[in-house]
């Protein structure tokens, strides 16, 4: 009974959230073609299903701001504003909002200098000893020559969160993962 539940519930929230655009994108058009309006109105009946495209790719390919977002939830600061976002990426958040994000930043050198002492003072622990050099290799292929050279750490129930510190002394890799 409860799978029977679900299918049913999965069906109508892709009926709402594709039928809804699609229907009201329809209609609209209906009614332009109806009324004799100029044919160029009839773009209008697209604003519906672009808004929808619009959506679906920002799910599959979040915005700087996301990441900037991202990367104040693991190192409790603001993103420096001179700092810039060399790769990012994000998994598709399943249907709990659990995701994993991973972004290489480059920051300035005072940042990057003062970042360890801080992370220690806000609970991360220093896992430099334990680095899998192949963890974070399909990453680190984005940007030439940066090996990590510090690593910290820090768990809280449902997610884990690493600040890696690269060997050009100014880029970092932050990544959150929840479950």
């Amino acid at each position: 009974m409860d799978a029977v539940l679900l299918i049913l519930f999965f069906i109508l929230a892709f009926l709402l959230f594709f039928g809804v655009p699609f229907g009201l994108a329809y209609f609209t058009y209906r009614f332009i073609k109806k009324k004799d309006f100029d044919k160029r109105f009839r773009l209008i009946a697209l604003f519906p299903i672009l808004f929808i495209g619009f959506i679906l790719y920002r799910s599959f390919y979040p915005g700087e701001s996301f990441f900037r977002d991202d990367f104040k939830e693991v190192t409790s600061f603001e993103f420096p504003d001179n700092g810039k976002f060399l790769f990012k990426t994000a998994t598709f958040p399943d249907h709990f909002g659990d995701y994993t994000s991973t972004a290489i930043t480059s920051v300035d050198e005072d940042f990057y200098r003062e970042l360890p002492q801080k992370l220690l003072v806000l609970g991360f622990k220093d896992t430099t000893n334990s680095i899998n050099p192949n963890e974070f290799h399909k990453f680190l292929s984005h940007v030439q020559s940066k090996q990590i050279d510090q690593m910290y750490t820090y768990e809280e129930p449902g997610k884990y969160f690493v600040v890696c510190f690269l060997s050009d002394k100014k880029s970092l890799l932050i990544q959150r993962v929840s479950w």
